[in-house]
């Protein structure tokens, strides 16, 4: 058996009231879990739905996982994820007033013995890896500034600070067509796997989240850095890290 590892930290920020980013990971059929997500419309004493999209992956993982091949875990993902969007929309349909401005962003990833990584991702939750020591983000963010990025209508470097830049595209439990990203790849040992929210993304830049991974040494320190670090540039927004070392 791969003896698989991970750690997760999630905070409120020092701005708002609830916390309303989730993480989970679960190991399960010999496969990594990992998931991060940052709900949308929630109130407090009703379930937000970053929570909802966790636990119905979790849910669905624990019921469902009948393989560990990478093309098997990109359809299992993806029926996840259609599912987390229909649960999602029918709370909305249920009761409008609590849930009418239900979401999340989610994004998942499936790590196997073989190293094959399979992520499903909607929205700017972000996946990185850093390997020899340079960080590189996997997942695209699905944002209006990102789109007038493609379009050549904004350069790179002012997407961090764009107006637009938190406007989604992509979510789960927005629209009845959902559509998100499923995609997969190769690990190497010693990389080290990062989810995290744009509570992290927006106010550290890559350049000091990769640093972080660095010279913090494991994962439980790094997770507790990329938190800090965030709250010290204002915390205006939840934040969430989750990290895996790949030692096998």
């Amino acid at each position: 058996m791969v003896s698989y590892n991970y750690y997760g930290l999630n905070d409120k920020g020092e701005v708002k009231e609830i916390n309303e980013d989730a993480f989970n990971g679960i190991i399960h059929g010999n496969v990594l879990f990992l998931m991060v997500a940052d709900g949308l419309g929630g109130k407090e004493g009703v379930p937000f739905s970053s929570i909802i999209a966790v636990n119905e992956m979790r849910r669905h993982i624990e019921r469902n996982l009948k393989g560990d091949r990478a093309d098997y875990l990109k359809g299992f993902i993806a029926e996840g994820m259609f599912w987390i969007n229909r649960v999602l929309l029918a709370y909305k349909r249920a009761n409008d007033t609590l849930y009418g401005g239900f979401g999340t962003t989610f994004t998942v990833c499936a790590i196997n013995k073989d190293k094959d990584i399979v992520v499903g991702h909607a929205g700017n939750t972000r996946l990185y890896i850093l390997r020899e020591g340079m960080l590189t983000q996997l997942t695209k963010d699905h944002t209006e500034a990102q789109k007038l990025f493609e379009a050549g209508k904004i350069k790179k470097e002012e997407l961090r600070d764009h107006p637009e830049r938190a406007i989604l595209t992509k979510a789960l439990g927005h629209w009845e067509e959902v559509d998100f990203d499923i995609f997969g790849g190769k690990l190497s040992s010693q990389d080290i796997v990062l989810l995290c929210s744009d509570g992290v993304h927006a106010l550290l830049t890559d350049d000091e989240i990769q640093s972080i991974l660095i010279e913090s040494g494991e994962s439980k320190t790094a997770c507790e850095w990329l938190i800090q670090g965030a709250n010290q540039r204002g915390g205006i927004d939840n934040s969430v890290s989750l990290i895996s070392y790949i030692n096998f």
